[in-house]
């Protein structure tokens, strides 16, 4: 009954807490920009992203993909922690949510020559690999 209320909750707070969006186009040619976005996870201390590849003609709509990313990230944070000898607990949940929903942007890249969308999460904090760490 516990968990059930508690993840009602953390469904709740993360779709009422609106990403900001930017969006971006971008051609395949525009290796730079792509290349960033290839690896999930820290790609510094600073710094950690989590990324969701969609045609053209998906029809989700934002909401949706802001829930799907964001739970893909608390996801991914949770194997994190645990790869590190963590066990993932309502507390550590919190934090992750807490810090997705305070520190989290995301940006829409406009594949153009592919027809897709590259949605990414970046999550932004000095020391953020160390922040995580001590939760």
């Amino acid at each position: 009954m516990k968990k059930a209320l508690f993840s009602l909750a953390a469904i709740i707070f993360i779709s009422g807490c609106a990403a900001k969006v930017d969006t971006t186009k971008t051609a395949s040619a525009d290796c730079d920009l792509i290349k960033k976005y290839q690896k999930e996870g820290f790609i510094s201390n600073n710094e950690y992203v989590t990324i969701i590849i969609k045609s053209d003609n998906d029809s989700s709509t934002m909401a949706d993909i802001e829930n799907q990313i964001k739970n893909r990230t608390l996801s991914s944070f949770q194997k994190y922690l645990s790869e590190n000898g963590k066990q993932s607990d309502n507390n550590r949940r919190a934090k992750i949510l807490n810090l997705i929903n305070d520190f989290g942007t995301l940006k829409k890249l406009e594949d153009t020559q592919s027809k897709r969308f590259i949605y990414v999460l970046s999550i932004k904090k000095d020391n953020l690999k160390a922040f995580v760490s001590e939760f």
